[in-house]
C-alpha cells in the first residue's frame, strides 16, 4: 500500500470514531426517549391510583364523622339530661375521646350560647351567628373547610399556621320535635395533612410525588403553605373531573398530574353526601425516568470512549492495509 494510503489512516480512523458516535448516539437517545415515555406512563398510572386512594380515604373519614355526630344527637339521654351540666360536659368528653381529629365539641342551646365544650372553650359564649348553629339547627350539616374565627387564638396551629377546620352539626330535639339545641363538631384539618403523608411513604407512591385538594370552587384547600386558597391554573382542577395528563402550572413547571373523586364523593353514602372535593395527584415531569438519568452521567462519556474505540480498529485496519 502507498504512502498516501498510509497518510490516509486518521482520516479513516476519524471517520469510523464519528460514524459510530452518530450511531450509538441516535441508538441511546431513541431508547432514552422510549424509557421516558415509558416510565411517565408508568408513573401516570401510580398517580392515578394515588389520587384514588386519598379521594376514598378521605371520604371514608368524612362518612364515618358524619355517622358517628348525626347519630350521637338521636341518643335518648342526651334530650333527656338537657339540662344537666354535668351530663352535656361528660357527653362532649365521650364524644371527644373517640376521635383526635376532633379539635372542639360544643352543645348550643336554642338560642345559640355554648352550654359544654371541650376543655370549656368558648363556654356560656353566643354562636348564634354561626354557621354550625343557623345550620345546625335545621338538619345535619357538614360544612366545608374554614379558617378558625373564634378559636384562633384559644387553640395554637400547628406548625404555627392558621387553624382550619371543617363542620358537622346537627339539631337536638326531645320526643315531641321541639328543638333543645345543637350538637356543633371542629375536626381539625390537619388530619387531611396526616392522610396525605402517610399515604405518600407508602411503597407504591411514586417518589418526588405530591396530593393536593381542589374544593368545589377550584381552590386549593391542601397543598404547599403558599398555595392555599388559589386556584390552580390545572385543567384537570378546572375541570372538576377525574383524569390524568401532562399540564404545565402557573409556576411555569410541567407536572404528570392525576385527579379522582371517591365512590362516596361521587355517590353519597348515608349522611355524608360530599363536598365537592376534587384529590390531584402530581409529580414534576423533570424528576420522571430516575433511572435514565443517572445512566446519563455516564452515558456521553461511554459513548466518546467507544468512538475512540472505533476510531481506532480503523486506524489498525488502515494500517494494515497499507503493510505497516
Amino acid at each position: 500500500m502507498s504512502d498516501t494510503e498510509l497518510d490516509r489512516a486518521p482520516l479513516r480512523g476519524t471517520i469510523w470514531a464519528f460514524c459510530a458516535f452518530v450511531l450509538l448516539a441516535g441508538l441511546w437517545l431513541l431508547l432514552d426517549a422510549w424509557l421516558e415515555q415509558r416510565a411517565i406512563k408508568q408513573d401516570e398510572t401510580r398517580l392515578q391510583v394515588l389520587a384514588g386512594a386519598f379521594a376514598t380515604a378521605l371520604d371514608a373519614d368524612m362518612a364515618r364523622r358524619a355517622d358517628h355526630v348525626f347519630s350521637a344527637v338521636r341518643s335518648p339521654q342526651l334530650a333527656t339530661n338537657f339540662a344537666s351540666a354535668q351530663f352535656l360536659s361528660g357527653f362532649v368528653r365521650s364524644l371527644h375521646d373517640v376521635d383526635p381529629a376532633y379539635t372542639w365539641i360544643g352543645i348550643l342551646n336554642a338560642e345559640g350560647q355554648v352550654l359544654a365544650s371541650t376543655g370549656d372553650l368558648l363556654l356560656g359564649s353566643d354562636s348564634s351567628q354561626r354557621p354550625v348553629f343557623t345550620e345546625g339547627r335545621k338538619a345535619p350539616w357538614i360544612g366545608d373547610v374554614h379558617d378558625a374565627l373564634m378559636l384562633a387564638k384559644l387553640i395554637p396551629g400547628p406548625n404555627g399556621e392558621m387553624l382550619r377546620f371543617v363542620d358537622f352539626a346537627a339539631p337536638i330535639k326531645d320526643d315531641s320535635g321541639l328543638l333543645l339545641g345543637v350538637l356543633a363538631v371542629h375536626v381539625g384539618w390537619h388530619w387531611t395533612q396526616q392522610l396525605r403523608d402517610k399515604l405518600l411513604h407508602g411503597s407504591d407512591s411514586p417518589h418526588h410525588a405530591d396530593l393536593l385538594i381542589i374544593s368545589a370552587e377550584g381552590s386549593l384547600l391542601l397543598g404547599s403553605a403558599g398555595e392555599i386558597g388559589s386556584k390552580p391554573s390545572s385543567p384537570l382542577a378546572i375541570a372538576g373531573k377525574p383524569g390524568s395528563g401532562i399540564e404545565r402550572w402557573q409556576n411555569g413547571q410541567d407536572y404528570i398530574v392525576a385527579a379522582a373523586q371517591g365512590q362516596i364523593q361521587a355517590q353519597g353514602l348515608g349522611d355524608y353526601k360530599g363536598l365537592g372535593w376534587l384529590t390531584l395527584a402530581r409529580k414534576p415531569l423533570q424528576q420522571v425516568g430516575g433511572l435514565q438519568q443517572s445512566i446519563q452521567l455516564w452515558i456521553w462519556p461511554a459513548l466518546i470512549a467507544a468512538a475512540v474505540g472505533f476510531g481506532a480498529i480503523g486506524w489498525s485496519r488502515a494500517l494494515r492495509r497499507s503493510g505497516h
